[in-house]
């Protein structure tokens, strides 16, 4: 009881008090609730208790709120009482983790929740400046509220109070405003933010992106946000660029993603970053990987991305775009990209550069992706000089703008590919040009070169060239010019070294070595002292006098070093005293090996000879020396059998080395001038007229005297080439004439000697010449390699051939000298076209020296054509056109106008020789020559359709040049140089030739060549593609003879021209309709040579080529079919309508060839018809039923003679053609089943049946034998309708 009355002492007293003071009116009821208001966040009961309890407080008593909550604002507004309600509650009787506060559990009643907000928003714009715990209490508070009770009076209250706040309270404001409004709010809220963009601060900036990214808004909407945020992009802070793109990046639709990149690459200039402080790099850095980040994610933007490409102006986001996709397993579009671009896009080389140029920093991640796109567009180079220069450009700024460590990764790179066959060349190009711009720099990697001299012996020496030209230019510098020492230069070092190897390939690296050593030192000259240069050009000629002692030794070496010293010669400028011990030293051991003295028209003191020899080829009766071919090659016949001919390698660049320094040091040939009609000291006439009763040793000394002698000519050519006065000019015609015969007397008497076999005459091959001597006595003679070669010699004396020799056709334009383009300059003059008139004066060239020179050139532009096709893929042979490769396809490109230009003025000659003839009435005196001046015609259009048909001639870089050819062949149809650039206006000038002589074309071989060439000019221009059909129609209806002799080309030629009819024609299907009907007509007649009225050229014998040609056009005009519209459901009707009458021809024309002709191309037919035909026949099967039933009708005819044909051939037992039989039949069937699944799919399955097919022969008549029944199955196409009547069956039997 005592204790009882203790205890009650302390209620009774605080019952007193409590009287004493008045609680408020939201204390009394969270208190009757189960808080106290007296404890700090002491709470009595469970939360979710409280707060049902609250919430049903005011369900029942909704007229105490506004009591209650000004009750509880009075609270809040004393000290600390507002930050003791938003933190969390406790409870009493246990320790727990912490509670909701109890404010929030207030915001969770619905009556109370918008005043109590109203009042937070408040106290953040009053109280929260230097507070951050309370404004992150308030704010979190009103971010994560259960429900809005009133969400567009709360949007409002938040907008209000913005105005009032600082920009740190603005932004937690804003950040939590998407968390407050429900979905439907979303467009308006984001049209409210999209306005406070546009006006606040650059500060909020983010805050707002952030915000309007995680709204769901409609397209017009977000549109509109975009907008706003694009406008702003070039004029807001740096660091708010990357959550800018990220934002337009995230909150596009699918529908908006290809205006967005658009309006991306318009307002996203990367240029900003230029101009501003080195702290920005980061912030651009930063950017570039959040455009990584969001296409790695989203590949949507890619794809959508590339077709933008595909039509707009390349810019600089889009290089960076194809960088950065690059690893994303995009790497062959990317690198298509790139070609593309570099050959459309004259300035995406520049925007590349600008790209590593202005933001090398921010790019440095991505260095070994563009490192990789730099390799790979390596083996591009030779196609293109755009590629070429985009990576050169690529290789030389990643070269120039990163550390020494990137360096070493580029230099290294093009090291591994520089003994590579497809990119080698195109790297050591790319070297060549780091090491001749960044010498200093590449310095430190001359190791590298010279661990690349290891694989010499995978590698060309053009190639091993470049590599010692940048040694010689890492090695050298200016304090060792100035010692003057050169013979302790390291990459002299290194050529002695291979000087002293017993391989001759290894002493040919060392000449190449030497001419790159004195390249690289004559440049140098130029920028030493005048007093230096003097000392530098003696150490020069005394490097050059030692080097000589190693050269003597192997005349192959030495021709190599005059070879190389003739190029050199070309490209740099010699020192004066340099020069002149070249020029003594040429000058000397050309007079003492190859001169002799004439006395009184005969050689003084001549050497011994094999057959009896005389000075020929003299122009001039007063001679004082004379060319000593004969006892030049008779030395060395008689001293070695395995060095037969090489005397004679030596004279060719020494004649071009005088020539080269004469005109670098007089600038004329005048002194030299004799050279050109310097008599030959040689084997008489008589000799080549009893060569048939010579011995074979004999033989071959005639066969290699002239060999020497053409190439002596052909080098008198090359060096001559320079203007020269009008006498001089007429002594090179009569050489180009006699040129020309001794080479077609060379052939035919090589041809006779079946033991004879030129060494090739090219130094810069690897086989010595016991080896190719020896391989030469293996394949003439068929002796072993065991066999002593001296006892060969000596028996070979006695060896006698009759003139029942085989005689071989061997091409020998390998062991020719290389004509230089210059020499075509010749083809300007007027060619002589009356047989057995040679160049009387000094304005005409020989018929037979034109043809030579055509000749000539057709085999350059063919190795050119086979260069630019090749050479990446594979290795082709340079034997005969090194030099043209040499000086590379650009260079060539360049002569093609004048070359033009020059055969342009023989078609004027050959039309007008022909307008001649054709009005001549006496024509026996010229009948003679016609076939003659025909092949020469032929010939030289040959050329031009090679000129015309070069691909790269086509390419942007190159239509200056296209265009400068199409002027000069209109000038020449016109008489009057035509001014204009329209390309297509020229071609269709140009084709007029094809008219001019359309009425002279002797046979249709050369029709066929005229008809070529004029379809590769249309290739140029579009719109005169009918101008080549009208002409190839016009040709086949002329009446030509067909000669027995060359019936295999004139059949060719009707092939050719009619493909180039059908193909050329606009409405081929039409056509073909038209001209087969006439033409089957014609030929079906009782006549075996009867022709077609409309087409004279077509008979019975060639109509199989005539019809290969056209379904060869019809197959290739079919694929193009595949869209489903209605013109080409008409177009398929006429497809199938052309096939029957082809498949009918097998019927009329019962040949081999024309069943070949039908089998493998109806086939081709039916496939593309199942691939593209079909997809359309189901597309207008329920709207045109008519016209698909009508096309399947007929197609049905032609498939059931096909399967007749097959049945003829298999009980024919034609073995032939049967290979073809399963293939057709397979696709047969595969017709029937698809025709049947298109039915089914309509609804007309009853329509079809399938059955087995009766046996017929080609006629149509029953087979009574069933042996084949099995193999063979009819189906039927049934119809109710009265579409197709059902006692026809329309078969489907295919």
């Amino acid at each position: 009881m005592q204790s009882m009355k203790r205890k009650s002492l302390p209620s009774s007293r605080a019952g007193k008090i409590s009287k004493s003071i008045e609680l408020p009116i939201f204390a009394k009821i969270i208190k009757n609730l189960g808080f106290s208001v007296d404890s700090k966040n002491v709470i009595n009961c469970e939360v979710s208790k409280f707060s049902a309890d609250l919430c049903r407080y005011f369900i029942y008593n909704s007229t105490e709120v506004s009591s209650f909550v000004e009750s509880l604002i009075d609270f809040l507004e004393r000290k600390d009482n507002l930050l003791n309600c938003l933190q969390s509650t406790f409870r009493d009787d246990e320790i727990v983790a912490s509670q909701d506060s109890l404010l929030r559990i207030m915001l969770g009643v619905e009556s109370l929740q918008f005043r109590i907000i109203c009042y937070l928003l408040e106290a953040l714009a009053t109280k929260c400046d230097s507070d951050e715990q309370l404004m992150r209490l308030i704010i979190s508070h009103i971010r994560w509220l259960p429900f809005v009770s009133r969400p567009n009076a709360v949007i409002e209250e938040c907008f209000t109070v913005l105005d009032a706040c600082s920009e740190s309270i603005q932004s937690q404001i804003i950040s939590c405003l998407p968390e407050i409004v429900v979905d439907e709010q979303h467009d308006e809220l984001a049209k409210r933010l999209c306005t406070i963009y546009e006006t606040s601060p650059n500060p909020l900036l983010p805050v707002i992106l952030d915000a309007l990214s995680n709204l769901n808004t409609n397209l017009s909407t977000i549109t509109t946000v975009h907008d706003s945020v694009l406008k702003t992009m070039q004029s807001c802070d740096l660091n708010d660029l990357p959550l800018m793109v990220r934002f337009c990046f995230r909150t596009s639709e699918d529908n908006y993603v290809k205006s967005m990149i658009l309006n991306l690459r318009k307002h996203l200039d990367f240029g900003v970053f230029v101009h501003e402080c080195v702290k920005t790099r980061s912030v651009e850095s930063i950017l570039i990987e959040t455009i990584e980040m969001e296409l790695r994610f989203q590949k949507r933007f890619v794809s959508e991305w590339f077709n933008i490409m595909e039509t707009e102006v390349c810019v600089l986001l889009d290089v960076l775009f194809l960088i950065v996709i690059y690893k994303f397993a995009f790497e062959k579009k990317v690198l298509n990209c790139f070609r593309q671009f570099a050959k459309q896009n004259n300035t995406f080389t520049k925007t590349v550069i600008n790209l590593i140029q202005n933001h090398s920093q921010a790019i440095k991640p991505y260095f070994n992706t563009m490192l990789t796109i730099a390799n790979c567009l390596l083996p591009a180079m030779t196609d293109s000089t755009a590629i070429k220069s985009l990576c050169v450009s690529l290789y030389e700024e990643l070269f120039l703008r990163y550390n020494v460590f990137s360096k070493q990764e580029i230099v290294s790179n093009l090291m591994s590919f520089a003994a590579l066959k497809n990119k080698g060349e195109c790297a050591l190009n790319i070297l060549s040009f780091l090491t001749l711009k960044y010498c200093e720099d590449m310095k430190r990697f001359s190791a590298f070169f010279q661990n690349l001299l290891e694989l010499v012996d995978r590698m060309s020496l053009l190639r091993i060239k470049e590599i010692f030209i940048c040694l010689s230019w890492l090695s050298i510098d200016t304090n060792t010019l100035q010692e003057g020492n050169l013979q302790n230069v390291e990459t002299y070092m290194i050529i002695k070294k291979y000087f002293f190897s017993i391989n001759l390939y290894y002493n040919k690296i060392a000449v190449i070595g030497l001419i790159a050593l004195i390249s690289v030192l004559c440049e140098q000259f130029a920028k030493i002292l005048e007093n230096v240069k003097v000392l530098c050009d003696k150490n020069l000629c005394a490097l050059v006098e030692e080097v000589m002692k190693y050269l003597r030794k192997n005349v192959i070496l030495r021709a190599l070093f005059y070879e190389e010293l003739s190029f050199l010669l070309l490209e740099t400028d010699l020192p004066p005293i340099f020069s002149d011990f070249l020029s003594k030293m040429a000058i000397e051991e050309f007079q003492n090996d190859y001169i002799v003295d004439v006395v009184d028209g005969a050689v003084h003191n001549p050497r011994q000879v094999l057959v009896e020899s005389t000075l020929r080829y003299s122009i001039d009766d007063d001679v004082e020396i004379a060319l000593n071919m004969s006892g030049t090659i008779t030395n060395e016949f008689k001293s070695s059998f395995s060095k037969i001919c090489s005397a004679h390698f030596l004279i060719y660049p020494l004649l071009r080395i005088i020539c080269s320094l004469e005109i670098k040091m007089h600038n004329n040939i005048d002194e030299i001038i004799g050279v050109i009609g310097c008599p030959i000291h040689m084997f008489n006439n008589s000799t080549i007229s009893n060569f048939e009763l010579l011995k074979s040793s004999h033989r071959q000394f005639i066969c290699a005297s002239l060999l020497c002698l053409i190439n002596w000519f052909r080098e008198l050519l090359n060096c001559f080439t320079v203007p020269v006065a009008a006498h001089s000019k007429q002594l090179i015609l009569l050489r180009l004439d006699d040129l020309s015969m001794l080479q077609k007397t060379f052939i035919e008497k090589a041809a006779q000697t079946a033991s004879f076999t030129p060494v090739i005459t090219d130094f810069y091959k690897i086989e010595s010449f016991e080896q190719l001597q020896m391989n030469c006595v293996k394949s003439s003679l068929g002796q072993s390699t065991s066999t002593n070669i001296s006892s060969i010699a000596s028996s070979d004396e006695d060896l006698i051939e009759d003139s029942s020799s085989k005689s071989i056709s061997i091409n020998y334009d390998h062991v020719f000298r290389e004509l230089c383009l210059k020499v075509f300059d010749y083809l300007q003059y007027p060619c002589n076209l009356i047989e057995g008139n040679l160049c009387d004066t000094q304005s005409h060239i020989s018929l037979l020296s034109f043809n030579f020179l055509l000749t000539d050139l057709l085999g350059k532009l063919k190795f050119f054509k086979r260069q630019s096709f090749t050479l990446t893929r594979s290795k082709i042979s340079l034997d005969g056109y090194r030099n043209l490769h040499r000086f590379g396809i650009q260079h060539f490109l360049m002569q093609i106008p004048t070359i033009v230009g020059n055969l342009c003025h023989a078609l004027h000659n050959f039309l007008k020789y022909f307008a001649e003839n054709s009005a001549n009435e006496d024509v026996d005196d010229v009948s003679r020559c016609d076939n003659n001046v025909s092949s020469s015609f032929g010939l030289l259009v040959e050329v031009l359709i090679n000129i015309f048909s070069i691909s790269t001639l086509s390419s942007s870089n190159n239509v200056d040049i296209l265009t400068s050819c199409l002027q000069k062949m209109a000038s020449f149809i016109n008489n009057i140089y035509l001014d204009q650039h329209n390309i297509n206006e020229l071609v269709n000038v140009c084709l007029s030739i094809a008219f001019k002589f359309e009425d002279f074309l002797p046979n249709l071989i050369i029709a066929e060549k005229i008809v070529l060439f004029c379809a590769s000019l249309s290739s140029f221009s579009s719109d005169s593609k009918v101008l080549v059909a009208d002409l190839a129609k016009r040709l086949l209806s002329k009446k030509f003879e067909f000669p027995s002799k060359n019936i295999a080309k004139v059949n060719d030629a009707i092939g050719v021209i009619s493909l180039q009819y059908f193909s050329e024609t606009p409405n081929v299907l039409i056509e073909i309709d038209t001209v087969f009907n006439n033409v089957i007509e014609r030929l079906t007649s009782d006549s075996r040579n009867s022709s077609c009225v409309d087409f004279q050229v077509i008979n019975k014998n060639n109509f199989p080529i005539f019809l290969k040609s056209a379904f060869t056009v019809l197959v290739k005009c079919i694929k193009k079919l595949h869209k489903s519209t209605y013109e080409n459901l008409n177009s398929w009707l006429d497809a199938v309508k052309c096939l029957h009458i082809f498949v009918n021809c097998a019927k009329n024309f019962k040949s081999r060839v024309v069943f070949v002709t039908c089998l493998k191309n109806a086939k081709l037919f039916i496939e593309c018809f199942l691939k593209e035909g079909m997809p359309i026949m189901d597309h207008w099967f329920r709207k045109e039923n008519i016209i698909v039933l009508n096309l399947i009708k007929i197609l049905q005819h032609s498939t059931k003679f096909l399967q007749n044909v097959c049945l003829h051939l298999k009980t024919s037992k034609t073995t032939g053609l049967l290979p073809y039989v399963p293939g057709l039949k397979k696709v047969l069937e595969a017709l029937i089943f698809r025709v049947r699944a298109m039915l089914e799919l309509n609804g007309c399955e009853i329509a079809f049946w399938i059955g087995n097919l009766k046996n017929r022969d080609l006629d149509g008549n029953f087979i009574s034998s069933q042996c084949n029944e099995d193999d063979n199955s009819d189906s039927s196409v049934h119809s109710n309708s009265s579409v197709i009547d059902e006692e026809e069956k329309v078969s489907e039997n295919y």
